[in-house]
């Protein structure tokens, strides 16, 4: 046997090559890194821009947030932003028989779509008008500079869609002309390359980047619930292209994606045209104007157009099709105001329109519309206030807010925010927080009905609710940082599919799949982030996550299914060693515990990948080589799907 049916891995080689301002000297870098503090060393002094329209560091946050950031990316050679995602305690990023790449948080199993956790852009929000998920890989990882990831309830800050947490990636954005390139090759028809462009004049600042990814490899033994088994491609095509330009006051952003994903088939057989991808094309244009019009004021505007459209099939032929099509239009006004040297008042208005074009089944050769499924120019309209005030004094600080929202199909409901940040010095702060999060069902989950399909929608369905206390601890000492915390939750009306009769169109259709709120669900939880960063020694972190949910005494025997397939622990050890000069290589291990799953007890998984980098630097131009192999000891993934 082959070392590639071996172990089942790639070997990736990345080329990246910056062009710099100044020539730079490989022992001057480095000199300058040893010479840097640990506070930048560690990213504790970055202002957030996913915690609060206030923007603050780490210790003074009001809210629970991770970051990633460009060197961590770099080091341990993630592909993808979903690769990065699912190393921070707390997330899990899975996929089902109908969507990939869908993360979570703290033991919320999703229901196919990614809509429990919001995505952003440079703080732009965005996601599905018609099924509300979000998609991580819309933007390449090459052109991030971090990812913020904002754990827990945030519908006071952002609305409907921050159910779980919120992941926030952001651009490059350097200031300096600057042109990147990357690319790379590895087995699995494996093949990524694309550009930056960065432009710094005066006030203008331009940044632009185009980007193609693919990872494509087939399974031979994939056996469907019919009993049936053969050959399915999975893959992953993923193209993208971002322009970002802020000029004073006014910023514009564009970002465009065509991609392929794997399809497993809706209800997961070969009859509904398992293996064929299902295809995925959006863009999002964004105008933002920001200014400070005084030491006390400032304001902030934004406005959004999300436009997406999904094409699947839905027979092994792909002779019958779906065309999912819709968009969003949303604005926010936000205003801060200093009322003295204690106290900010922040307030603003949010308005979000969300439109089902067309849901349509038809024939492919011919286009003959088979069904609109219900979904033919559907559109809710969701307007929010919200208000919140800001106390600092001394070692304290505490923010209180609340949010007001607007559904035109379930009226109004109240939802607040209460967190106190206690800074002990610089570099140690206690934080206790109490969020909730309201989300109102998506299109879909409404209207989508249709006899010969595998769902039913529900237009009697009650919003979902999720309210949050946290306790975190945050302390840095030497070249460490440690973030703690203990969370407790409690999930109110969380919508899935369960099997029940459906009455439709005066017939009655039994055992059919039909979204239901569900019983209240609580979970508690325990996750650990940990960071070492001497440049002498090596770059280490270490997370773990401790997640045990249960639900009311007074639910179903079905609807005790979301805790019993999340797995009780997690963690992921990274490691990165510059072994001389120009040369490093890192270390990436990914495991959790046992788990059920609906047929079987699915085994604790530990997933290794290990990196090889060489970075040289001639003139103006620096190279990077990596070659990777992930999944070094060819486990086998399993999800409880």
């Amino acid at each position: 046997m082959n070392l590639k049916n071996y172990i089942c891995c790639f070997f990736l080689f990345f080329l990246t090559i910056n062009v710099l301002a100044q020539e730079p000297e490989e022992e001057v870098n480095f000199n300058e890194l040893l010479n840097m503090p640990i506070e930048e060393l560690l990213d504790l002094n970055i202002n957030l821009q996913v915690s609060s329209n206030t923007q603050k560091n780490l210790f003074s946050s009001p809210s629970t947030v991770t970051v990633i950031n460009k060197e961590t990316l770099l080091n341990y050679n993630f592909q993808t932003v979903s690769e990065a995602v699912k190393t921070v305690a707390g997330m899990m990023v899975t996929r089902t028989y109908l969507k990939k790449n869908i993360p979570t948080a703290r033991g919320v199993l999703q229901d196919h779509y990614a809509n429990k956790i919001l995505i952003l852009v440079n703080g732009v929000p965005t996601f599905n008008s018609i099924t509300g998920e979000g998609i991580l890989d819309r933007i390449s990882i090459h052109s991030l500079e971090r990812i913020e990831i904002l754990k827990g309830p945030a519908s006071v800050l952002y609305g409907t869609n921050a159910y779980a947490g919120a992941i926030n990636l952001i651009l490059r954005n350097k200031s300096e002309n600057l042109v990147e390139a990357h690319s790379g090759l590895g087995y699995f028809n494996l093949y990524n390359s694309g550009a930056n462009l960065n432009v710094k004049h005066k006030r203008l600042n331009l940044f632009v980047s185009g980007n193609s990814y693919q990872y494509h490899r087939k399974h031979t033994t994939y056996l469907d619930e019919n009993g049936e088994s053969g050959e399915v491609d999975d893959l992953d095509i993923n193209n993208d292209f971002t322009l970002w330009s802020k000029y004073g006051s006014h910023q514009i952003f564009l970002n465009g994606y065509n991609m392929q994903e794997g399809f497993l088939g809706v209800g997961s057989t070969y009859a509904s045209g398992a293996g064929i991808p299902q295809k995925l094309f959006g863009y999002l244009t964004n105008y933002q104007f920001n200014k400070e019009f005084s030491e006390k004021l400032n304001l902030g505007l934004m406005l959004s157009n999300d436009w997406n459209q999904r094409q699947i099939a839905r027979d092994r032929s792909d002779s019958i099709q779906s065309l999912i099509t819709g968009y969003r239009l949303y604005g926010n006004l936000v205003v801060n105001y200093k009322l003295n040297k204690h106290l900010t008042l922040e307030a603003g208005s949010l308005i979000d329109f969300r439109k089902s074009v067309n849901y349509n089944n038809f024939v492919a050769q011919t286009g003959m519309l088979i069904s609109n499924n219900n979904l033919k120019n559907k559109n809710v309209t969701e307007n929010s206030h919200v208000a919140q005030i800001n106390f600092e004094k001394d070692k304290f600080s505490s923010t209180a807010g609340i949010r007001y929202t607007i559904n035109s199909n379930f009226g109004g409901n109240f939802t607040p925010r209460l967190s106190t940040v206690y800074r002990v010095n610089k570099s140690t702060s206690i934080k206790a927080m109490y969020g909730e999060s309201f989300k109102a069902p998506t299109l879909f989950e409404l209207f989508f009905l249709n006899p010969d399909s595998t769902v039913f929608g529900n237009e009697q369905l009650d919003p979902e609710k999720n309210h949050s206390l946290e306790i975190a601890f945050l302390k840095q000492f030497n070249h460490f940082f440690l973030q703690v915390l203990a969370y407790g939750t409690l999930q109110e009306n969380k919508i899935e599919r369960m099997t029940t009769d459906v009455v439709f169109q005066n017939k009655i259709f039994p055992n059919q799949l039909k979204y239901t709120n569900l019983s209240d669900f609580y979970t508690t939880g325990l996750e650990w982030e940990l960071k070492y960063n001497n440049p002498k020694i090596a770059h280490i972190f270490l997370n773990y996550n401790y997640c045990r949910g249960m639900t009311s005494s007074h639910a179903t025997a079905d609807e005790q299914f979301n805790y019993i397939y999340i797995p009780n622990h997690q963690y992921t050890l990274g490691i990165n060693k510059k072994v001389k000069k120009g040369f490093s290589t890192s270390v990436l291990l990914n495991g959790w515990s046992a788990t059920n799953g609906p047929l079987a007890v699915i085994d604790a998984q530990n997933i290794l990948d290990v990196n090889f980098t060489y970075q040289k630097n001639y003139y103006k131009y620096k190279f990077s080589h990596t070659i990777g192999i992930k999944n070094l000891f060819n486990e086998r993934i399993e999800v409880p799907e």
